[in-house]
């Protein structure tokens, strides 16, 4: 289905003709802007005819993120005018009009949808008339697939867009250019069907609300060409170094696999663990037994949901034996902060190698530009590398094989074990900040808004600070007596108030930043906008638990979010995910059998006191709605009582 353009009917006045109110108008030829002359003047405050509107705002649409504007004219100069909803809210409020002092202009945007509005107009300081009801109705796409993969079976596939309305009709059109075909509309879900000839395009839909040829908002979508997985290159370490028996051979991918295997002919020799995703290498210990066997590994890919893995085969790969001509004469030492007299890194060959790498993690390597040599020096080397396990690989020849790695050396790298932590002190006041790191300081010093400040003594873990004319402060640590050889500490600040300061208590999974404070912080007055992020293991984490916390959450299911703070101390709470029960429901405790025991159990946490286990809480979700609640609880004494016994799911 395709549109012709049509003038479209303007829903609000933007621009009030001066001379329309020139005209002698009774109360009652009150009209709406784009709507008929209303019957009635609507209800005033005040008993005097000569307040009274000459247009009002009508519905208005908003696209998307848009803006709109709601106008109103009235008979007088205008004293202030609100623009309210009947629940309550004041959205706006101004005093006077840049352009005309009878015209009242409001912008609205789509968070006041489905809001019941009005536009108050004060002709004195009690005195006012109001508009009648209005609404904005914000047509918003809710869902965007942003990209969408052709199948690799057919070359086709399904783009599907959610709104929070339901459009007439949809129409396809290659961005920017030429219509293709009108898209399927159940709900408020479009369904837009895609083939090869759209591979590798991007295309625009055209969503409509209305039937007039504007009246509609555009969503994006890019398709992708079908995707081929393969193996980035040849499998690497196939060399087993010398004295081992055994080398980690690895596999880098262009895409990520939810299990491997490894194979000698048709014979599986490894398989990976089990719950685990690796996303662009996999690595596989392969013994000495199979050295001059043909080898390759297996990928095991879900492109689609409900279809059938998609096997990848990796190029066929041998183990060997390091060279017995070439050697390590000096095996790497490793580069550990924490012990004292540490000073380079060293290792020595028995010939002059064509390259010199380090390598960690398997596949990553970072190649030394002079292959010669033999050391680095500790502050080179803590500047470039991290806390990990590494080998030096030195090669003699221009073959993927042809090289010798070391032994395996550690690097525990300089880092501050405690960070220091700002926040608010009374004002005259001094706060103590502590800090610690993993290695004994040369040096330390303090600075104050990216400026040396002042020096504090090498053997320093606190430093007492007033914060005066101070925005952040940050410590430099250093390592070495050189003046590149240092690490440096999170910014913090100190801030000086009169009002009550409130403290946050969080565990160790939980990150807290004051952003009103710009500082890491346990402490905050009201109103400070806090960000909190949940360090733990995704896969455990349910939700922030507004209630038990004492806060709102911006998202309480995202665990990147933030909160305001109120006017009392907060103890920051989250949910984990409820595993599947190990036994009864009901049974919290786990003791077989269900009793007033677990009804303490479940009530203390609801209230906060002493938080269950993640096994503990899937027992006491009785109703297994993800929560623990006064319904839980409920349940349980029912059950408890005898008066409605817990149904084994």
């Amino acid at each position: 289905m395709q549109t012709t353009p049509k003038t479209t009917q303007k829903r609000i006045l933007s621009v009030v003709m001066s001379a329309a109110m020139t005209f002698t108008m009774l109360p009652s030829t009150v009209f709406t802007a784009g709507a008929s002359p209303a019957e009635n003047a609507p209800a005033t405050t005040g008993t005097n005819d000569q307040y009274y509107f000459f247009a009002q705002p009508g519905d208005i649409d908003l696209k998307e993120t848009e803006s709109g504007l709601a106008t109103a004219a009235v008979s007088f100069d205008f004293v202030k005018a609100e623009l309210i909803s009947t629940d309550g809210n004041t959205y706006s409020r101004i005093y006077e009009s840049g352009e005309d002092p009878r015209i009242v202009n409001f912008a609205v945007y789509p968070n006041m949808a489905d809001k019941e509005l009005k536009i108050r107009v004060f002709y004195s300081e009690t005195g006012y008339i109001e508009t009648d009801i209005f609404t904005v109705n914000a047509y918003i796409v809710t869902y965007n697939p942003l990209q969408v993969t052709l199948s690799n079976t057919d070359h086709k596939g399904t783009a599907v867009f959610e709104t929070n309305f339901e459009p007439k009709f949809a129409e396809v059109y290659f961005s920017g250019g030429a219509y293709i075909r009108d898209a399927v509309v159940e709900g408020n879900k479009v369904t837009v069907p895609l083939t090869e000839n759209e591979e590798e395009q991007s295309l625009e839909v055209h969503i409509y609300y209305g039937t007039y040829a504007t009246d509609y908002i555009t969503s994006y979508v890019s398709v992708l060409k079908p995707f081929v997985p393969e193996f980035d290159s040849y499998i690497l370490n196939t060399v087993i170094p010398e004295g081992e028996h055994e080398t980690t051979v690895c596999g880098e991918l262009d895409f990520g696999c939810d299990k491997f295997e490894v194979y000698c002919g048709d014979e599986v020799i490894y398989t990976s663990p089990e719950d685990t995703e690796f996303d662009w290498k996999i690595l596989a210990p392969i013994s000495e037994e199979y050295i001059g066997k043909e080898l390759f590994m297996r990928a095991y890919i879900l492109i689609e949901k409900d279809e059938p893995y998609v096997v990848v085969d990796s190029e066929p790969f041998h183990v060997v034996k390091a060279s017995s001509e070439h050697h390590f004469i000096k095996q790497p030492n490793d580069m550990d902060i924490t012990k004292d007299g540490i000073t380079k890194l060293s290792w020595a060959v028995d010939f002059s190698p064509l390259e010199t790498a380090i390598i960690w993690e398997g596949s990553l390597y970072s190649s030394l530009s002079d292959p010669r040599r033999n050391t680095i020096d500790a502050d080179d080397w803590f500047a470039s590398f991290n806390s990990d396990v590494y080998r030096i690989r030195c090669y003699y020849g221009a073959g993927s094989e042809d090289y010798i790695d070391s032994a395996k050396f550690t690097s525990t790298s300089p880092e501050f074990t405690s960070q220091p932590v700002g926040g608010y002190i009374p004002t005259g006041e001094m706060m103590k900040i502590e800090w610690k790191t993993n290695f004994k300081p040369v040096k330390q010093e303090l600075y104050a808004d990216g400026t040396f400040y002042k020096t504090l003594k090498p053997d320093a873990t606190s430093a007492e600070l007033d914060g005066a004319g101070v925005h952040c402060y940050e410590i430099y640590s250093y390592y070495m007596d050189e003046e590149s050889a240092y690490i440096v500490s999170n910014q913090f600040s100190v801030k000086l108030t009169d009002k009550p300061i409130y403290n946050i208590a969080i565990d160790d999974n939980i990150y807290l930043y004051n952003m009103t404070a710009e500082s890491y912080s346990l402490s905050a007055v009201e109103g400070d906008e806090l960000y909190v992020c949940y360090l733990g293991n995704i896969d455990t984490f349910d939700r922030w638990d507004g209630m038990l916390s004492g806060v709102t959450f911006g998202n309480e299911f995202d665990m990147e979010t933030s909160f305001k703070m109120p006017a009392n101390d907060v103890t920051l709470k989250y949910l984990k995910k409820a595993a599947e029960p190990d036994g009864m429901l009901g049974d919290v405790n786990g003791d077989g059998s269900i009793n007033v025991t677990d009804i303490t159990l479940t009530a203390a946490h609801v209230k906060g006191k002493k938080l269950l286990n993640s096994q503990q809480m899937a027992r006491a979700d009785v109703n297994r709605d993800g929560k623990i609640s006064v319904t839980d609880i409920t349940k349980i004494a029912a059950h408890v009582k005898g008066k409605k016994l817990i149904v084994q799911k």
